[in-house]
């Protein structure tokens, strides 16, 4: 008869205990029922890496109405006082701290703008201005290569991508989409890449972070955003407020929040207590059974 190592025991209680909890990951992506209604699918997706929580609803602007003329896209002095005064003040799902994604310097001290340090510093994500930068650093940034596993428009070494990149990545599925803008391309869809679905993504265009920085190289004087383009995931900057005679400075805004609000209750529901109570005892019988027999079998 085979004998189950304790490694094997405890190796296969965590394994029935996560088919267990229901919850599909993508990555580092969990999800998370926070309306608690399961019938209706994950409202959100815990990232265990970066430990924050994103809305599946990518564009929460568009879907509410807010700016569904625009395809969600606002100034992002709009966007954030739309996420302090309307989103935060309501409380949606129970929880006031929503906010757009950190973009903090790759380096740890202060952002690198100039792209002309090296060959390759645009595109190589050794910057704060350019593509690839998938550090944890960059919310946006972990997210759109990591997560979703998206191309940019060249690899690091700069050679230009073949096959498809942004949300046209090979393995990235387009549901649902919204067409608009000049050339009446898509510029919103769902997008589900393996199990993960996150509704109305702007696909076409850029998302907001929160960062800002003054007197950028681009901008001149004043305060400038840092946003990520979704086309070819490249991370630029754009001035804060909109400029109906100029620039187009309108981004969409995808929404998070610290921590993981809406994590499985450490208390279990009656009948998944009832399950996880007897497969404990099956273990145990089992580990009982294995050490009497070892117990009998020696000299």
């Amino acid at each position: 008869m085979k004998r189950w190592t304790r490694g094997q025991l405890a190796g296969g209680l965590a394994g029935m205990l996560m088919l267990m909890s229901g919850g599909h990951a993508h990555a580092s992506l969990v999800g998370r029922d926070a309306d608690g209604n399961a019938a209706n699918g994950y409202e959100a997706y815990y990232d265990t890496v970066l430990d924050i929580t994103w809305l599946a609803d990518a564009n929460l602007a568009y879907t509410t109405g807010v700016a569904a003329a625009e395809q969600g896209r606002m100034s992002w002095l709009d966007t954030t006082a739309w996420i302090d005064q309307t989103v935060n003040a309501a409380g949606l799902y129970g929880v006031s701290t929503w906010r757009l994604p950190s973009y903090a310097p790759v380096d740890g001290t202060s952002y690198q703008l100039d792209s002309s340090v090296t060959p390759t510093a645009y595109f190589d994500g050794t910057i704060d201005y350019g593509i690839n930068n998938a550090s944890t650093s960059s919310e946006l940034g972990y997210m759109y290569y990591v997560n979703l596993g998206l191309l940019a428009w060249a690899d690091t070494t700069g050679t230009a991508t073949t096959g498809g990149y942004g949300f046209d990545s090979p393995g990235v599925t387009l549901d649902n989409e919204v067409t608009g803008g000049y050339y009446n391309t898509v510029q919103l869809a769902d997008v589900t890449v393996g199990a993960v679905t996150f509704s109305q993504v702007a696909v076409h265009g850029g998302l907001w972070t929160g960062a800002t920085v003054t007197n950028d190289p681009y901008w001149g004087s004043g305060q400038s955003a840092f946003y990520l383009t979704a086309d070819n995931g490249q991370i630029d900057l754009d001035a804060v407020s909109y400029d109906p005679n100029g620039f187009d400075t309108r981004q969409a805004a995808w929404l998070v929040t610290d921590g993981d609000p809406f994590s499985v209750s450490a208390v279990p529901e009656p009948a998944s207590g009832v399950l996880m109570a007897a497969g404990a005892g099956l273990f145990a019988v089992r580990a009982r059974r294995m050490k009497k027999g070892a117990a009998s079998q020696r000299p």
